[in-house]
């Protein structure tokens, strides 16, 4: 049995409660294998021929398909014609989840090494895909992952989230972020993973995350989405007023919330205080929690 580190099983066990023994007996199981199937150059039953075993569907995308822990995609040259991207099924759910109009634009902001990037070319069937990686190594990898999988309509571009997201303000149908992490989402895969991991690298994997939210809402038109993928970590005290001012922010309405630091009860005049009012133009999310500047309000949490 593998070994984790001690304040990674607290902080999971004060999150999870009574979901903790499952949780620890899931982390200590094999790794399941999937793969996505590229839908621009085969399908389901063709595949299934030519690797001469079946694919039983996904719940989490239904053009993905489960596949037994010995399959080696380097053993057939299927893998390298680009019928198919061996991807977890946990990565597949947020594309799948989209819903798009016809010839969108979409932003893949955070694309290396290309599997999201192929899964949107294939559902958009059309439209433009911006796929972007900051690090120029990892954004060739991506341009030849693209290349491999026939993908015919994507821009792949080496730029900070900044920069690209000021370019594309308000002009994406849909923005997909899988904001760098601090790599839980491996421990099961990847010993070195559970060796790198440690509170200092999950807080500041929480810093980046938020600054690449807060430039990935400017380029999503009015009314669209914006997904987030992979393993987001920010701390638990600061996630959910965090989002819900984001997603305010992002929609452009106003929404009360209670701040990560509204400690007291509900009738004490601390609470009301730490109480703010979420205000489209006046967000701030430089710090560790979702705060906003403006004015505070009498908004008593029913929770």
């Amino acid at each position: 049995m593998r070994t984790y580190p001690e304040s990674f099983l607290r902080r999971m066990e004060a999150q999870l409660g009574a979901d903790f023994p499952a949780f620890c007996t899931a982390l200590n199981e094999p790794p399941k294998k999937a793969l996505h199937i590229n839908t621009l150059k085969t399908d389901r039953t063709e595949l299934s021929k030519l690797l001469g075993m079946p694919l039983p569907a996904l719940s989490e995308n239904p053009d993905g398909a489960a596949v037994p822990p010995d399959f080696n995609p380097n053993a057939t040259p299927l893998h390298a014609a680009g019928l198919f991207y061996m991807q977890e099924a946990t990565a597949q759910a947020p594309v799948a989840a989209l819903t798009l109009p016809e010839n969108p634009v979409v932003l893949d902001l955070c694309a290396a090494p290309g599997g999201k990037s192929a899964q949107l070319a294939a559902k958009m069937q059309g439209g433009v895909l911006v796929s972007n990686e900051i690090v120029p190594s990892r954004a060739e990898v991506l341009a030849g992952n693209l290349e491999r999988m026939g993908v015919v309509n994507a821009i792949v571009t080496n730029a900070e989230p900044k920069t690209l997201c000021e370019k594309l303000a308000r002009r994406c149908d849909a923005v997909l972020v899988d904001a760098p992490c601090a790599g839980e989402s491996m421990f099961r895969k990847d010993e070195q993973a559970v060796r790198d991991w440690s509170e200092e690298h999950v807080e500041a994997c929480a810093v980046r995350q938020r600054a690449i939210l807060e430039e990935a809402q400017k380029a999503v038109k009015p009314v669209r989405s914006s997904k987030r993928g992979g393993c987001i970590r920010i701390r638990a005290r600061a996630r959910d007023s965090f989002l819900r001012c984001f997603c305010a922010r992002a929609n452009g309405r106003r929404r009360c919330f209670r701040s990560e630091k509204a400690i007291g009860s509900r009738r004490s005049r601390r609470f009301r205080t730490r109480c703010v009012r979420c205000r489209r133009e006046r967000s701030d999310f430089s710090g560790t929690g979702a705060r906003c500047c403006c004015r505070p309000c009498r908004f008593r949490s029913r929770a």
